[in-house]
């Protein structure tokens, strides 16, 4: 096996599986009566989709979408690692 090919699949057998499964369940169920924050639940669930696709590893925002996006979120039950995780893929620029 190529060296390069067997330290990758090592560094992948040693990543924590990042989920988003309660946050994603949350903001289905917000989505339907929130509609003023209609674009920033949208926004988020995509960015968690093309993440766990690998499609994209880190989204860059400003700072007023980061703020109005972790001010939602604050606002939704979900454990706090989940909020932790996200704030590692949405970075403010």
């Amino acid at each position: 096996m190529n060296t390069n090919i067997r330290e990758f699949l090592e560094k992948d057998e040693d990543k924590e599986l990042v989920t988003f499964d309660n946050l994603k369940t949350q903001l289905n169920k917000i989505i339907l009566f929130d509609r003023p924050n209609l674009n920033y639940y949208e926004l988020i669930l995509s960015i968690i989709t093309m993440v766990e696709r690998g499609v994209i590893h880190e989204y860059k925002t400003s700072f007023n979408e980061y703020a109005q996006i972790f001010k939602i979120v604050q606002t939704i039950k979900i454990p706090i690692n989940e909020i932790d995780n996200l704030k590692k893929i949405i970075i403010c620029e």
